[in-house]
């Protein structure tokens, strides 16, 4: 360690310390002699080598410290044998310094450690370093990559989009296959029960009976053609429509034949539909319903036009009609009830016109007055 200016190590006694200080005359005079130090016999010699042995073994403060320490100096004269005496006989003093311990350890610099603590301090702030920089290298591969995945959600949205519905669609496409399959042969969609719909002439448990084969068939497997010929063998019957109600059921709507007039026959009277079927049969004329008097087979153009005459009728024109007599289907008369008023129908083009001016004409007249009406040119209609 530097020592301060103007100040330099003296030379040891020049005699054996005896425990009595020497006059400070002759200390005074071995420092300015100059010489450099005692003789190598002179025990004050010894003493001051191994005091300056022991001042090197002391711990020194690092370079550039805030409070630097010298090593002891002898004081001039009797202070100064004193000390050296002193020196010899007991053990020296250490001088302790209190310096800054390096992070991380647990000793304390001692001396000649200058370069040693530089390098720990060095090689503690490089190892802070690096995990300071490992961390920050973490933290920043971390954030690159949230931002990656980040940006791909953004840029393949639409994509993912798409691959939803295409995942949905073909769920759903698949499910319902399945459900399909399902239902067509698991027994859960057996047929259970038949509800039959709008038959009045015809009896519903009839109809449920003859239908009874298609029972314990699953729903999708049901048979039309089969009901369809079932429901033929019953005359009153003109179509039907099928409808399934999951699980177990269905229905069958009955649209049935509408009688329009009376045809007679060998047991009495027939009660026929447009197209000519008997849809009852009874001994005594029903009332509310014509006479046909046709030319011909109930299934002819006479009949067939005198049917279609009917039917286009009002319900308060078609009560007061008693016979429909047609020769042709061109040629197609209505008889009244009461004195036997008739009307010129013609054909049955323009029914519904035709209607129309019969209405209009009635009135004007007296139905007890035998009238006959010629409504067969709707526009230009005559009377009798």
């Amino acid at each position: 360690m530097k020592r301060p200016e103007g100040i330099n190590r003296p030379a040891g006694p020049s005699r054996e310390p005896s425990g009595q200080s020497e006059p400070s005359g002759q200390s005074g005079q071995s420092g300015q002699s100059g010489q450099s130090g005692p003789s190598k016999r002179d025990p004050g010699a010894k003493a001051a080598r191994a005091q300056d042995a022991a001042a090197r073994r002391r711990p020194q403060a690092p370079r550039g410290g805030a409070d630097p320490t010298t090593e002891p100096i002898p004081l001039p004269g009797g202070a100064a044998a004193t000390a050296g005496v002193g020196a010899a006989e007991e053990p020296l003093a250490h001088v302790t310094e209190v310096l800054p311990r390096l992070e991380g350890r647990g000793r304390p610099t001692g001396a000649g450690s200058d370069t040693i603590t530089a390098e720990e301090r060095d090689s503690a702030e490089t190892a802070l370093t690096a995990r300071e920089a490992r961390r920050r290298l973490r933290e920043a591969t971390a954030e690159r990559r949230r931002f990656e995945r980040s940006e791909v959600r953004r840029f393949t949205k639409r994509t993912r989009r798409r691959r939803i519905i295409w995942l949905v669609s073909s769920i759903a496409i698949v499910g319902l296959v399945a459900f399909v399959v399902v239902g067509a042969y698991s027994p859960l969609m057996a047929l259970k029960t038949i509800q039959i719909e709008g038959a009045q002439r015809v009896d519903p448990a009839q109809l449920a009976t003859a239908l009874d084969g298609q029972l314990g068939t699953p729903l999708p497997l049901v048979d039309v053609n089969s009901i369809q010929s079932t429901l033929a063998t019953f005359p009153l019957i003109q179509s039907f429509s099928t409808e399934s109600r999951p699980p177990n059921t269905i229905v069958v709507r009955i649209v049935e034949r509408v009688p329009v007039g009376l045809v007679a026959s060998a047991a009495g009277f027939d009660l026929v539909d447009a197209a000519g079927v008997v849809v009852e049969s009874t001994a005594e004329r029903p009332p509310g319903y014509p006479l046909m008097e046709t030319q011909g087979a109930p299934s002819g153009p006479a009949f067939v036009a005198a049917s279609s005459v009917i039917r286009s009728l009002p319900d308060d024109l078609r009560g007061h009609v008693d016979r429909v007599v047609a020769t042709t289907n061109d040629d197609v008369t209505l008889v009244f009830t009461g004195v036997g008023q008739q009307v010129i129908w013609g054909s049955a083009d323009d029914s519904a016109f035709k209607a129309v001016v019969l209405a209009k004409l009635l009135p004007q007249h007296d139905p007890n007055t035998p009238v006959v009406y010629d409504v067969s040119s709707p526009n230009s209609p005559v009377w009798h």
